[in-house]
């Protein structure tokens, strides 16, 4: 299996046809089982729930790879291109017919989110509602 070390890498994949991103303990028994479960509800999804990259800039693109590395130790992130199947019930895609492209490394997962968290930063500073008080707040969370 490929490993991306770079979101420039990623970027390229992208742009060649639609990638997505998926954070999985077991990628390939996800795949084999065709289907996510929303964990609120306990309900089937569609089919496997990610995170569409293609067609985006940078930004995106490095906050969308980190987006749930909060899911915890064991899981990492899966380069994905599938069939479209619809939207999940959180909104994200959904896909069947799902195939590896590829792992992204740490060093990728790191860059993604210095990129992400630059994204953040701008955001707070260009908010004209967030008092200063609430910027700096937000500055301070983003190391």
């Amino acid at each position: 299996m490929k490993t991306y070390t770079t979101v420039s890498e990623i970027e390229a994949e992208a742009a060649r046809s639609d990638l997505y991103v998926r954070w999985d303990a077991a990628i390939g028994r996800s795949i084999k089982r065709g289907y996510s479960i929303n964990h609120q509800t306990g309900a089937a999804e569609a089919g496997l729930s990610v995170n569409g990259l293609s067609g985006r800039d940078r930004e995106w693109v490095g906050t969308h790879l980190v987006e749930y590395e909060h899911l915890g130790m064991g899981t990492r992130p899966y380069l994905l291109r599938g069939t479209h199947a619809g939207t999940g019930s959180d909104g994200e895609d959904v896909l069947t017919n799902v195939t590896i492209v590829g792992a992204v490394s740490p060093q990728a997962i790191a860059e993604a989110k210095a990129i992400s968290d630059q994204r953040l930063r701008t955001m707070a500073m260009n908010n004209p509602h967030l008092s200063p008080a609430m910027r700096r707040l937000l500055m301070g969370a983003v190391t």
